[in-house]
């Protein structure tokens, strides 16, 4: 299962259906607070996808607050392309924490490559 956490709510139900048409259980979340409470209901997703700016509480927060729990599920950050650029994508996963950084926009096949990678890891 994968949750899909970001505060734009055309993004979340596109990647929603994307992910559900090739055969993966998807979750959605608002924010960051609102994933915490999907996984406690959904305690399987292996997989999350969170937007890096959110209100409430953002991906990076979302990431330290997993980690405290003990939670090792990889997290890969959605991040705005002008904030690639300026970071830069290793530094932006060594702030974050994340498993990998997702550029936006970014297209349907480079999301389920990236996605596949990270579930069949889980899975192993």
């Amino acid at each position: 299962m994968v949750l899909v956490v970001d505060d734009d709510p055309d993004i979340r139900e596109a990647i929603r259906q994307t992910l559900e048409s090739e055969g993966y259980g998807v979750v959605t979340a608002a924010d960051g607070r609102e994933a915490l409470d999907q996984l406690q209901t959904h305690p399987r997703v292996s997989l999350i996808l969170a937007d890096m700016r959110m209100p409430t509480m953002d991906g990076q927060e979302l990431i330290a607050a997993l980690r405290c729990k003990g939670n090792p599920t990889p997290v890969v950050v959605l991040s705005a392309l002008s904030e690639l650029r300026r970071e830069g994508s290793l530094r932006l996963r060594s702030i974050t924490g994340a498993a990998e950084v997702l550029g936006k926009p970014f297209n349907i096949e480079t999301l389920l490559r990236v996605v596949a990678h990270h579930v069949s890891s889980a899975r192993n």
